[in-house]
């Protein structure tokens, strides 16, 4: 589960940098 949250927030910052 935490992992899963960590994946996800580093998917947020990698489409934030990419907007």
């Amino acid at each position: 589960m935490r992992s899963l949250r960590g994946r996800d927030q580093e998917k947020v910052v990698k489409k934030k940098e990419e907007l």
